[in-house]
């Protein structure tokens, strides 16, 4: 997004609009009204600052998320993302920034009307970075409640965790460590979280029948997978749906050659997780 600096509209403040329309959840036709302008100019200035117009009706639909857009949501918030709402909000919204487009093409798609922009961030001397920003919506405050009950980022008692739910948090915040003549092994990590929060998290990998364990390094706590759930780990999720992260998945030759090394146990959670 660019905010504009037009003489047309130079007296206008247009800083004020775009947070108005996208954190403030106001039409343009409420917009028009305050600023004593017509909603076609309001309009503009939003098409122009490269502001997503979303259709008639919006609010309706930005009251409700389906069901994938949820588990996408909670998958960001176990990686990158982060909901917040401040002072001025009547509602949440949600943030993501990470190293990959594609990755945050595939959240901004996702979100549909909920997104505001989607833009680069370049830092001289830096790799770019990307980052998005929704709308302020009355979806999102119930979920900002039950994640930041404690005043910060915290994982819910309620959590369920499910493919997609680990497929993003893994695209954002996991990797598949490999080592010299070692099997490879799964670590996720988000080292903001505390003990009891992970204690959540692997009660739930104990509940879908896979085994994690937490490890402490210099900046908190990650989870890691034994060798032997490299392969289970992958099945529940699923493929790499970003092909900037396609190295963060076994290779078919590397999947292959640990399958002999599978015990029977292993290979019924595998069938179970794939029926």
């Amino acid at each position: 997004m660019k905010v504009l600096v037009v003489s047309r509209w130079s007296d206008i403040d247009i800083p004020a609009i775009i947070k108005q329309y996208c954190e403030d959840g106001l039409t343009t036709k409420d917009i028009a009204a305050k600023h004593k302008v017509s909603q076609y100019t309001i309009a503009s200035i939003l098409r122009e600052s490269e502001v997503s117009l979303h259709p008639r009706g919006h609010r309706r639909c930005l009251s409700t998320l389906t069901e994938y857009q949820l588990e996408v949501l909670y998958g960001e918030l176990l990686g990158d993302g982060s909901l917040d709402m401040q002072k001025s909000y009547t509602n949440a919204r949600f943030q993501w920034g990470g190293n990959s487009e594609d990755h945050g093409l595939l959240i901004h798609k996702v979100l549909g009307d909920f997104a505001c922009y989607f833009k680069v961030q370049k830092r001289l001397g830096h790799k770019d970075t990307w980052k998005i920003v929704s709308k302020s919506a009355a979806a999102f405050t119930p979920i900002h409640r039950e994640w930041y009950f404690t005043g910060r980022q915290a994982i819910p008692n309620s959590i369920k965790l499910t493919p997609v739910i680990v497929r993003h948090w893994y695209l954002g915040d996991g990797y598949l460590k490999k080592r010299p003549n070692k099997r490879p092994c799964i670590i996720l990590c988000s080292q903001n979280y505390g003990l009891n929060d992970w204690d959540i998290l692997i009660r739930e990998f104990n509940r879908i029948g896979l085994n994690p364990w937490t490890e402490k390094n210099n900046k908190g706590y990650v989870l890691r997978f034994s060798t032997r759930e490299t392969n289970n780990f992958f099945d529940f999720i699923g493929e790499c749906p970003v092909p900037y992260y396609k190295y963060k998945w076994l290779t078919e030759e590397e999947y292959n050659s640990m399958e002999c090394n599978f015990s029977e146990n292993d290979r019924r959670f595998r069938r179970s997780v794939l029926l």
